[in-house]
């Protein structure tokens, strides 16, 4: 009868995918709160796109219809998809100007959320920061890497949350003139994140 195999465990406690330091980082305790900004940026970002497809579905009828389109669809087809019907159909041009922005924006963040989300280790680098590497068929060894601290992913989770309310916003301005009621103001824009530098050994 053949021994179990021993799982070897980190500094943390927590069992070691392989024994690569540079892929078992995410399970030492220096990287503990990068990981755990990464699961919150996972959070508030399915509440955004859950509250962009909320602003397509009017625009078929009723939420079932809509859903039924938005089903299936990327977070880049949903944004074009938005502008599109936005540009046919919306005749106010504050509103499309405040779609526009936004649609803008959530491509931005879902650039930076993709970086995060298809990275498959994270190394750390000096002055707090971390390289997050991810595969890339244009990198020079099938690998390019992206550079950001637990600070910065703390502003993306904020910046995430922004565009979440001023979505939602929009949202209401929609629902205030179905409902023949006077209008809330439009959202404020606020500043669109930078994309994250490249890591040098990228």
């Amino acid at each position: 009868m053949k021994k179990p195999t021993k799982v070897k465990l980190g500094k943390s406690g927590l069992p070691l995918a392989s024994h690569n330091p540079h892929i078992d980082f995410h399970n030492t305790e220096e990287a503990m709160f990068a990981v755990y900004q990464l699961g919150k940026i996972s959070l508030v970002w399915n509440y955004c796109e859950h509250i962009l497809g909320v602003l397509i579905w009017p625009h078929f009828g009723d939420y079932k219809k809509g859903m039924a389109v938005t089903a299936n669809l990327g977070n880049q087809s949903r944004a074009d998809l938005l502008m599109d019907l936005v540009n046919k159909f919306e005749e106010n041009k504050a509103i499309i100007k405040k779609i526009e922005f936004a649609t803008k924006a959530f491509n931005r963040l879902r650039e930076i959320r993709n970086i995060l989300m298809h990275s498959h280790s994270i190394e750390q680098r000096d002055n707090k920061m971390f390289e997050w590497r991810r595969t890339a068929s244009k990198g020079p060894s099938g690998h390019t890497g992206s550079l950001a601290s637990v600070a910065d992913l703390v502003k993306i989770e904020h910046n995430i949350l922004q565009l979440t309310s001023f979505l939602h916003e929009i949202h209401f301005y929609y629902l205030a003139v179905a409902n023949n009621r006077n209008p809330p103001e439009l959202p404020i824009e606020f500043e669109i994140p930078n994309k994250f530098p490249r890591a040098e050994s990228g």
